[in-house]
Formats: C-alpha cells, sequence, structure tokens
C-alpha cells in the first residue's frame, strides 16, 4: 500500500509543473518512506533544476538515520537554511 502510494506521488511529481506542488510531493515521499525514500528521491533529482538543492536537503536529511519526523524535518530545514 505505501509502496504504491510512493509510486503515485513519483508519478504526480513528473507530471506536475508547479514548483510549490512539486516541493510538497518531495516531503510527502520523504515523510512516507523515510531513509528507503533516498532512492526514489535521487530518482526525482534531475526532473526539476529548480529543485536540485531541496532534493539534496532531503536526501542529505534521510541519510543521516534519525527516525522521528520531526527531528528529520528539522534537520532538512537546517540543511536548507545552510545553502
Amino acid at each position: 500500500e505505501m509502496s504504491r502510494a510512493r509510486q503515485t506521488l513519483v508519478a504526480l511529481y513528473r507530471d506536475e509543473s508547479d514548483v510549490g506542488v512539486r516541493t510538497s510531493i518531495l516531503q510527502s515521499l520523504a515523510r512516507l518512506g523515510f531513509a528507503s525514500a533516498v532512492p526514489e528521491l535521487r530518482g526525482l533529482r534531475n526532473v526539476d533544476p529548480r529543485l536540485v538543492p531541496e532534493v539534496d536537503a532531503w536526501i542529505r536529511a534521510l541519510s543521516t538515520g534519525l527516525q522521528e519526523w520531526s527531528l528529520i524535518l528539522r534537520e532538512k530545514q537546517r540543511l536548507a537554511q545552510a545553502r
């Protein structure tokens, strides 16, 4: 079920052109999959050059091994501010 939801989000990301919607989809993928979402995020990295830094921040935050969403989100926000 979760795998199908993630596949749907990946397809939506590829079809969507709005940056705000794409950003929300990235966060949803990260939240659904935590570290297991990293391969999907890597696959989406070059779909929209405007969002490469956003995708990279999610990949780095999820790769820390944190297991609690609030900590992952805080780390991602810290990484985004550091750019």
